[in-house]
């Protein structure tokens, strides 16, 4: 597995999936680095920081993201496991699922 820094390439397929997707709930930043997971291998720990303004959060947006970067960095041949960190405000209104 890759232990090098993430390529320029690899952040802006990031980027680009994070903004199209969560852009409307306040996506405010974004922040990549190299980390072993629980395993040690090394993987790719995605925060995304998100402020008071734009729609309500849903779930529901979050849930496929993993995956969708999963397979769009798969295609440039990151191999890393992306893990992604929702930080959200305490007074940042979140979609009660029922």
């Amino acid at each position: 597995m890759k232990s090098e820094p993430v390529s320029a390439q690899a952040i802006a397929v990031i980027r680009d999936v994070l903004q199209q997707d969560m852009l409307r709930f306040g996506l405010e930043e974004i922040d990549v680095r190299v980390a072993p997971d629980h395993t040690g291998e090394p993987s790719l720990w995605i925060e995304v920081r998100y402020g008071l303004d734009g729609e309500p959060i849903d779930p529901r947006a979050t849930a496929g993201l993993v995956t969708k970067l999963h397979d769009r960095l798969w295609e440039l041949g990151e191999e890393r496991f992306p893990y992604i960190r929702h930080i959200v405000p305490d007074d940042k209104k979140v979609v009660e699922l029922t």
